[in-house]
């Protein structure tokens, strides 16, 4: 393969890159308490919020992995970033009444109000796990491919602890820094605060910068095993396609289904993790060629009062439905879901 080298332009882009973003995460990372930490203090407008979800969603594993594996398989790979538009829209309209309504800090704490504290902790457990082995250690091991092209000479660990290194000095970007700061904030609320809930605020923070390094450190370690794979792609669709049925079932069934309970949930997140586990170690070692290809699964029903305002009912859609009416047509996210469904599905349509 021909060596890729660095001009003198290419060489001040990044200068200035490194240069600004970590001046800019020291003169505005020395936040004073754990919701402007965590939460940015709940005052970000909708434009920065909405650019803040795509640079989260749209990083070095994405620009590595998706491409490739459209040069491989042609353009069917982008259904799965253009569908996310229907996840977004269907969170935005269904979840997040109840997230700004009960002012929750991460999606556990849906779980506990809605089940009980054993879905909460376990799905932190497997968030934080999944954040590591999936989000931080996949964009740790693009930028591994990313320097191997101009630097071929070098070996992966040093090109890995280098990409630690630099993303401890500037929280590394986008998709990584977003990830790392989801999982320390899983760990200081759901854990953490819950051991010492005389923490102030300021330990918090603390506390979920400590998280940070230890996540990034152990996300540096696993990057390596993706070599293992035949691409990057594929790594992040077999991991995500394990992990996330369970949790997908127990968040909608919770949402929608007043009889859903604790116990379903919690046997539903354990009995889907443990079936990930094997079907993982099946996938990779072909171990069980039979169920390599297989998917996905219920005792007394919830209190009227566990399951009150926190399951969808069509009175909540209808009551900020009337709220948003007093809105502009743009203002009104209702009006523009329907709209970037529509844009979704005659993007997808030119290209089938």
């Amino acid at each position: 393969m021909e060596q890729v080298t660095l001009n003198i332009i290419d060489g001040m882009i990044i200068i200035c890159y490194l240069v600004g973003i970590i001046g800019y995460g020291i003169s505005k990372g020395k936040q004073k308490s754990s919701e402007d930490y965590f939460l940015a203090g709940r005052n970000l407008t909708w434009p920065i919020v909405g650019i803040s979800l795509f640079a989260a969603n749209i990083g070095s594993s994405t620009l590595i992995g998706l491409t490739a594996d459209a040069f491989k398989t042609n353009i069917a790979v982008y259904n799965y970033e253009w569908m996310a538009a229907v996840v977004l829209i269907t969170f935005a309209i269904f979840f997040m009444p109840f997230y700004l309504s009960s002012k929750v800090y991460t999606m556990p704490e849906f779980l506990e109000r809605r089940y009980d504290s054993r879905a909460r902790y376990f799905f932190s457990i497997i968030t934080i796990v999944g954040n590591v082995i999936i989000d931080t250690a996949a964009g740790l091991y693009a930028g591994n491919l990313i320097l191997k092209i101009i630097f071929p000479e070098l070996d992966s660990a040093i090109i890995i602890t280098l990409l630690v290194i630099a993303g401890l000095l500037a929280a590394m970007s986008s998709s990584i820094s977003a990830t790392l700061n989801s999982a320390s904030t899983l760990i200081t609320m759901d854990f953490i605060l819950k051991l010492k809930p005389n923490l102030s605020s300021k330990n918090l923070v603390t506390s979920g910068q400590i998280a940070t390094v230890i996540l990034v450190m152990l996300a540096a370690a696993w990057a390596p095993q993706i070599e293992k794979f035949s691409s990057l792609w594929e790594y992040l669709q077999l991991v995500l396609g394990f992990i996330a049925p369970p949790v997908v079932s127990v968040f909608l069934l919770g949402l929608f289904w007043k009889r859903g309970n604790a116990n379903g949930a919690f046997t539903s997140l354990l009995g889907g993790l443990i079936l990930s586990i094997i079907l993982i170690l099946s996938k990779v070692n072909h171990w069980f060629p039979v169920i390599n290809d297989i998917h996905f699964l219920q005792t007394v029903p919830p209190s009227q009062e566990k399951i009150e305002n926190i399951t969808w009912t069509k009175a909540i859609f209808n009551q900020e439905n009337q709220e948003l009416t007093a809105l502009v047509w743009y203002k009104n996210y209702h009006n523009l879901a329907v709209l970037l469904l529509l844009l979704t599905a005659l993007i997808v349509d030119y290209f089938i």
